[in-house]
């Protein structure tokens, strides 16, 4: 199991083809531990909490339904 994190890799490949990035507000609703500043998430976590925005309009409903009680 691959465990390397790089970081900004895929931002830096959008910005070189021109496509727009944008990161979730994940600090902005998301209380977390002073300890735990880890906010790497997977692709399927991602996808789940942009599908739940859509369909609440609400960050803070959206992040709470896709990310795992344990991660929060």
């Amino acid at each position: 199991m691959d465990k390397q994190v790089t970081t900004a890799m895929t931002a830096g490949a959008a910005e070189t083809n021109g496509i727009a990035c944008f990161r979730l507000p994940i600090e902005e609703h998301l209380a977390r531990s002073p300890k735990r500043h880890n906010h790497v998430m997977n692709v399927d976590t991602v996808i789940k909490a942009i599908a739940l925005f859509v369909q609440y309009g609400d960050w803070q409903r959206a992040l709470d339904g896709a990310i795992p009680v344990k991660k929060q």
